[in-house]
């Protein structure tokens, strides 16, 4: 048995297609699969909850809070608890960011593979409060006109004429 494919203005055709069973090509057009023509699945599966817990493990290596990881991250408190609850659905589309204000990377986040720790290391507010009172004066003076000359920008150089 066969279809008969008619449409309103073309010529009428009695082309046979013949019919497939299950294996019917179904019309993808009107899915509710929002994956359908997406590689997502093909890749490795994330652990929501693992991941969660090298962001808060990250996160106070750092000595950030929340907040503080959300204002560099770009998400809100609530996201980054969320996160670290084991919340996220498809932790590889925040892992970019996320690995970028944690100075980690995302291999690290999602999967615990390659560094645990990229770029400059920088020492958390309260550790650097703390060495900043254990300096002498004439040392408090240079690091303060150090962190002051970083607010200005650089003076340009005039050009020779």
């Amino acid at each position: 048995m066969g279809i008969v494919l008619k449409f309103r203005h073309a010529a009428p055709s009695r082309t046979q297609y013949p019919f497939l069973g299950d294996l019917q090509p179904k019309n993808m057009c009107e899915t509710n699969y929002r994956d359908f023509g997406s590689f997502v699945n093909m890749k490795r599966a994330v652990d929501s909850v693992a991941f969660g817990r090298r962001i808060a493990e990250r996160r106070a290596d750092l000595g950030l809070s929340q907040p503080q990881l959300g204002l560099l991250a770009g998400y809100s408190q609530q996201n980054i608890g969320w996160f670290e609850k084991g919340g996220a659905r498809r932790p590889e589309r925040a892992a970019s960011a996320l690995a970028d204000a944690l100075q980690t990377t995302r291999e690290w986040l999602l999967w615990k593979e390659g560094p645990k720790h990229v770029g400059p290391r920088f020492l958390p507010p309260p550790k650097m409060l703390e060495k900043y009172s254990a300096l002498t004066p004439e040392q408090k003076s240079v690091v303060s006109q150090a962190i002051e000359n970083v607010d200005r920008p650089p003076k340009k150089k005039k050009r020779a004429s």
